[in-house]
């Protein structure tokens, strides 16, 4: 999913143009950002709540790029090529075309990006699964993060608190 700078300057220019509100790929885009922050924040409630997250929801949230990230830039692509005619030839205009150029080289690497933040979360889980000899990796993680919390709880009380310290900037 796009920054939240960069959605804002294209929901401010899909507010200005009629035609490009109406096109589909307006929905495109609109369902690709929400469809990738549902697992996003669902990860986050879970983890905090029950400090463990269900296989399907790990799997959903370092999985579903695949489909959202394409799906996501072709809406964005599609938007600004919609709304360029409508610019006539002030400086945005010339703006958003760099942009599009931009686009080519950018998007490979965002999902270049991900890929490699999915194969190390998985390398992760499954080391944490290994680790503690359990079936349920989400189980075992929890338990490896627990484990490092109360030897750093211990290293604090021997060094004075510099351990704690040193724990929180990993």
């Amino acid at each position: 999913p796009p920054p939240p700078l960069k959605r804002g300057v294209l929901i401010e220019y899909i507010s200005l143009f009629a035609a490009a509100q109406s096109h589909w790929s307006l929905y495109l885009m609109v369902i690709s950002w929400c469809l990738a922050e549902i697992p996003r924040y669902l990860f986050y409630m879970f983890n905090l709540a029950f400090g463990a997250i269900p296989f399907p929801l790990f799997w959903w949230r370092y999985s579903a790029f695949m489909l959202l990230y394409p799906t996501g830039i072709s809406g964005e692509i599609f938007q600004i090529i919609e709304s360029l005619p409508f610019w006539g030839n002030v400086m945005w205009a010339r703006i958003l075309r760099i942009i599009l150029v931009l686009y080519l080289p950018g998007s490979p690497f965002m999902i270049g990006n991900m890929w490699g933040n999915r194969k190390s979360a998985f390398k992760k889980r499954k080391a944490a699964a290994a680790a503690f000899g359990d079936l349920n990796a989400t189980a075992a993680l929890a338990a490896s993060r627990a484990a490092g919390a109360a030897r750093g709880r211990v290293r604090a009380r021997r060094s004075g608190g510099v351990a704690i310290e040193k724990d929180a900037r990993r």
